[in-house]
């Protein structure tokens, strides 16, 4: 448990960006980072900050190197990347899979601790300088893999995802890589709160952090109540104002486990 409380001490000293790119990093997942559209240029400088000397990492979009190198930057702050051509962002998504592609100028081969960050405009201090990086995230990852979840607290995560894949609002995005995910970072957050047993309130932050930015919205022409007879219309207005957020909301209205 000590480690635990060392790993709580140091989320106290972090900030939410900091504690997101740990999370990713200790993961091995990338990390979208959503703001509003007057911070976007702060959060942006902020995350420079952050990825610049502690971390050692390069940070650019545009200083991949490729054929003779080999080599990408082992950090991209993508700064309005859901703007960028569909091509590019194609490209991006298969470097992030794959750690590889092939351009007309060679071939990109990303390292094993590829991190890329796209921040986006939502719809709707630097990192601890005595943080060794490569072991804090050894235990984070080794402590994580101790968590220990209950029968009642499975069962509350299988409802939630079945749940969202049944809401008539939902057209897809659930998929079962993002339960993968679902499953990690509950155990991750878990870690970070100096605790070794998962709780139900870390398991509905975790839901909403993972699915929020996956939930594709179902157009009212798709509703399958349309099968049985209902209005066009009524459905529409029953879809007008849904969101990612009012689906969670209503989904995490199901019972906690105690």
């Amino acid at each position: 448990m000590g480690d635990r409380k060392d790993f709580r001490s140091l989320v106290l000293e972090l900030s939410d960006l900091e504690i997101a790119l740990l999370l990713s990093l200790a993961a091995n997942e990338h990390c979208l980072i959503e703001t509003t559209e007057d911070c976007i240029h702060d959060v942006a400088k902020e995350l420079t900050l952050i990825t610049a000397e502690p971390l050692d990492r390069a940070k650019s979009p545009i200083s991949w190197k490729t054929s003779r190198d080999k080599k990408v930057v082992d950090i991209v702050v993508a700064k309005n990347f859901n703007l960028v051509d569909d091509d590019i962002q194609l490209q991006a998504l298969e470097l992030m899979r794959s750690k590889r592609l092939d351009t007309q100028h060679g071939t990109i081969e990303a390292p094993s601790g590829f991190l890329f960050v796209p921040l986006t405009v939502r719809v709707s201090e630097q990192l601890h300088p005595s943080l060794n990086y490569h072991l804090m995230l050894g235990q984070i990852q080794q402590a994580s893999n101790s968590v220990s979840v209950g029968a009642d607290i499975v069962r509350y995560q299988q409802d939630i995802v079945v749940f969202l894949r049944l809401n008539r609002a939902v057209a897809g995005g659930i998929t079962a890589r993002s339960n993968m995910q679902f499953s990690k970072l509950a155990k991750f957050l878990t870690t970070l709160h100096g605790i070794d047993y998962l709780t139900p309130s870390i398991v509905a932050v975790s839901a909403r952090k993972v699915f929020r930015h996956r939930i594709i919205i179902a157009k009212p022409e798709d509703d399958r109540s349309l099968q049985y007879g209902s209005d066009m219309k009524a459905v529409a207005q029953a879809l007008a104002h849904v969101s990612p957020d009012t689906i969670l909301d209503g989904v995490l209205t199901l019972e906690a486990p105690l």
